[in-house]
């Protein structure tokens, strides 16, 4: 489920971005694995899931990989951010975010779970509530756009 973009201006890379779509799916794999490698006892494993599960139901999460040479362009989480992100379902509704945050790396994080995670890049989480009872959506799009330039991250949905 991970999507890749970037900005370039010529030969100059400007940004580039990887992305993991955190949907019900990836959040089931993502704890069995978990579990797994941390020999989690039962009642632990069914927490996780069930935490997991919650929710992808409430909010579109999106573990977000994100190098720019320019390191004051690296600041989706500030408020005065150089960026806009949005997150466009099935083409039509634009939703702002909920919550970006941006977490400190970890060995299991970059390590273990999401391997594309480099030494030289910053990671967020970017969060998208969900409306009450939302309508299941035939894709998702993740659109991060500012004067450097835009790249767009679809995502097409199995309901």
């Amino acid at each position: 489920m991970d999507r890749n973009g970037s900005i370039h201006k010529g030969l100059k890379t400007e940004l580039l971005v990887t992305v993991t779509y955190k949907g019900e799916e990836f959040r089931r794999a993502y704890a069995k694995e978990y579990a797994r490698v941390y020999m989690l006892k039962p009642h632990q494993k069914k927490i996780m899931m069930d935490d997991q599960i919650e929710a992808a139901k409430d909010y579109d999460d999106f573990l977000v990989s994100i190098y720019t040479p320019e390191k004051k362009w690296d600041d989706f989480s500030e408020k005065d951010s150089l960026w806009k992100v949005y997150l466009i379902r099935d083409g039509r509704f634009r939703i702002e975010p909920y919550e970006i945050r941006k977490i400190k790396k970890n060995r299991t994080l970059s390590e273990s779970f999401y391997p594309f995670i480099s030494p030289w890049s910053s990671i967020y989480i970017f969060r998208f509530k969900k409306k009450d009872k939302p309508q299941p959506s035939k894709s998702v799009e993740l659109v991060l756009t500012s004067s450097p330039g835009s790249t767009k991250l679809k995502w097409d949905l199995c309901n």
